[in-house]
């Protein structure tokens, strides 16, 4: 048989597989939209997505975050977000230093817009 007489069969595995490659972000639940054409049940959607996210590496996982909106987190950032952490002694700590930090954050910047606009109205 030629080449161009063989059919190549694409399982549903296959295509769950591909359609998380181009959206690594997607649930279940979208994928299942993405791929209904094909009549893919949300179990097994549901079982390949976790299999494939489960054996991916955090390399793997981090590079995944690079599709993301606006992707300026990377493994740096990341590695120093981690150092954070740990530094906190753990994310609960860490999530109340953030609080606190955007807190003062934006109040700092109130004040920079306030005095910008007294500045300029002299």
């Amino acid at each position: 048989m030629e080449d161009s007489q063989k059919h190549s069969f694409v399982t549903k595995s296959d295509r769950i597989r591909d359609y998380l490659r181009k959206n690594p972000l997607s649930r279940p639940k979208d994928i299942a939209e993405g791929l209904k054409e094909h009549e893919i049940s949300y179990q097994l959607i549901s079982k390949i997505a976790g299999e494939v996210r489960a054996a991916a590496t955090p390399e793997k996982k981090a590079i995944q975050m690079t599709n993301l909106p606006n992707n300026s987190i990377n493994v740096s950032l990341i590695d120093r977000g981690i150092g954070f952490v740990d530094a906190c002694g753990g994310i609960d700590k860490a999530q109340e230093v953030l609080y606190l930090i955007k807190t003062i954050w934006n109040a700092k910047h109130i004040g920079e817009d306030k005095q910008e606009q007294e500045d300029s109205t002299d």
